[in-house]
């Protein structure tokens, strides 16, 4: 049982340095497992804890399930030309046959189906090597273990999609190298000055399972 409370900022929201802190802590035998199945006890926990506070603000309002299901998908380059995790879903469901489903602002991964979960990144530029956070990495394949599923590292950028099956790239003998390096808390926000060190590895592109130019 999971103690919530001490996992809640003041405004009701997780306290994700709390946790990765504690995952980071955990070493010795089956660490990584270990960390997945902490990371999916404390988000489980916050998902109901916030459903309980719904519930007692009497928030009634009706959400449309279809709104998280990207129906129909469309594989042409939206208008703005701005490429979005909604339009990345579309077209991976279309050219690849799955069924990815967006989840909510509270997950650590954006998108899932019954095979895998996949985190999904937009990049305006195009690079020989996609940046990857260790700690997501670590939370996402943990999950991703517990659930019996794979774990996808999808990166789009202004010219290709490319999906790293990052489940298979840690099995294999070439794993991912992770170092540590100063970089903004969140880009996002404008938080460009507002940085911390955070653990990353680089993933060359020539890993990808597959790579789509959306554009040809």
């Amino acid at each position: 049982m999971v103690d919530i409370k001490q996992y809640i900022n003041s405004d009701n929201t997780l306290n994700s340095d709390k946790l990765w802190k504690e995952l980071s802590e955990m070493t010795g035998f089956q660490a990584e497992k270990r960390r997945g199945v902490r990371y999916y006890e404390v988000t489980e926990a916050y998902k109901a804890y916030k459903k309980d506070i719904q519930n007692t603000r009497n928030d009634n309002r009706v959400t449309n399930a279809e709104d998280s299901v990207l129906h129909n998908p469309n594989t042409q380059v939206p208008r703005s030309h701005k490429i979005t995790e909604d339009f990345v879903i579309s077209y991976i469901n279309k050219e690849a046959k799955s069924n990815f489903v967006k989840t909510d602002d509270y997950c650590t991964y954006d998108a899932e189906e019954p095979r895998y979960i996949a985190e999904i990144k937009v990049r305006n530029r195009e690079y020989d090597t996609c940046l990857i956070e260790w700690e997501k990495c670590l939370a996402n394949k943990g999950v991703a273990d517990i659930e019996g599923k794979e774990f996808l590292y999808i990166v789009a950028t202004n010219a290709n999609i490319y999906v790293f099956n990052i489940s298979k790239i840690q099995k294999s003998r070439h794993k991912i190298r992770w170092k540590e390096e100063t970089m903004p808390r969140n880009s996002h926000f404008g938080g460009y000055n507002d940085k911390k060190t955070k653990k990353v590895g680089y993933i060359p592109v020539g890993r990808a399972s597959v790579c789509y130019n959306y554009k040809s």
